[in-house]
């Protein structure tokens, strides 16, 4: 859905005078200037740490924290849109007034903001979003901003439940537009990068994290253990017969294999290992926090799931090598370790685990 331009109502000052729509005071047209040129501060503020971060999660929360210094209100939202559905990102102050945050009325809303980017409801029963006899909630005024890429495109909404500190629509819908347009511009640069990083790092066959990542990976997670005693685990996995396999079906095939190799390499690693393309067939899983025996136990789990697999064109089976440490290791001696035992699980007699150690002091 491509975003409406709505034209901006600009609340201006002059030699110390002022244009504000309504009848207002002295006294309260200068309240409502210092008001408004904190909240611009704070726009220009927020704006400026939230495009110096990287971290998505670290974003969103800043994000939500900004809308709620601009509205002025506690409980506020972010909301991605996926296929035509809301999904909760974050949700700031949740418990107050105990208001449901994504309601059949609060999503008539948000469609409404879709078309022309911001949204004010005083009153959802009167504005038709809520339906005749709804008391679930005691939601009244809600402030709606959609996020939307430089495409048009809408990235998501930002919602605050209640009552803005700023009276005047005009000038709150300003604001609201203008803190939407800078952190929706935002938010496409670091998808962008993001993926851009995410490309720099995976392998493009397997999907896995290619090599350069895991040199990076396991480096880092060595580092993280010095003067510890906390364990690291290496497994290197090496496809049996592989040759023979690309010799027989060709390299289309061969590559077919390797994929669904990884894909159930990756699958029973789950969260407990980092999985990586090594080169050619050869793959790895890191292992934080984990001892040689849960090394063991994953590496017979990957050779019994490809072993039992029927997706390839002949029965395919893996070989591993594991090895651990305990405290801070060198680096090439843990790979050298955990190649080794590789090695004599294929001289073995391949489609077996076997595990090597590793420690240094």
């Amino acid at each position: 859905m491509k975003a409406k331009r709505r034209k901006l109502d600009v609340v201006f000052a002059v030699n110390g005078g002022a244009f504000l729509p309504g009848d207002y005071s002295i006294d309260e047209r200068i309240n409502l200037l210092e008001k408004i040129n904190e909240k611009l501060t704070n726009l220009n503020w927020i704006t400026a740490q939230i495009a110096g971060e990287q971290n998505l999660n670290t974003i969103y929360n800043s994000i939500v924290n900004g809308f709620e210094q601009i509205t002025g209100i506690p409980k506020c939202g972010l909301f991605k849109l996926e296929d035509h559905n809301y999904k909760t990102i974050i949700i700031k102050n949740k418990d107050i007034n105990n208001v449901p945050v994504l309601c059949g009325a609060v999503i008539k809303a948000f469609n409404a903001a879709l078309k022309d980017r911001v949204l004010l409801v005083k009153d959802m029963h009167a504005k038709g979003f809520c339906l005749d006899g709804c008391h679930n909630c005691i939601i009244t005024d809600i402030q709606v901003c959609t996020l939307y890429e430089s495409n048009g495109n809408p990235y998501g909404v930002l919602c605050a439940y209640g009552k803005s500190d700023i009276p005047d629509e005009d000038t709150l819908l300003m604001i609201m537009e203008l803190y939407a347009m800078q952190i929706g511009l935002i938010l496409e640069n670091v998808t962008l990068n993001n993926k851009l990083v995410s490309l720099s790092i995976t392998d493009a066959l397997t999907g896995l994290y290619n090599h350069r990542y895991f040199y990076e990976r396991i480096e880092r997670e060595l580092y993280n253990i010095k003067g510890t005693k906390q364990n690291l685990t290496l497994l290197m996995i090496d496809v049996d017969d592989f040759k023979s396999y690309n010799d027989t079906f060709g390299h289309p095939e061969g590559d077919i294999a390797l994929n669904n190799i990884a894909r159930l390499v990756k699958a029973v690693a789950g969260d407990s290992g980092i999985c990586c393309r090594y080169g050619g067939e050869e793959m790895a899983v890191i292992m934080p926090r984990a001892t040689v025996y849960d090394g063991i136990d994953m590496g017979n789990k990957i050779c019994r799931a490809i072993e039992n697999c029927n997706n390839f064109k002949r029965k395919v089976t893996v070989s591993v090598g594991v090895a651990a440490v305990e405290s801070f290791a060198v680096l090439d001696d843990l790979v050298r370790a955990a190649d080794n035992a590789l090695y004599k699980a294929k001289a073995g007699g391949k489609n077996r685990v076997v595990a090597g150690d590793y420690s240094r002091t």
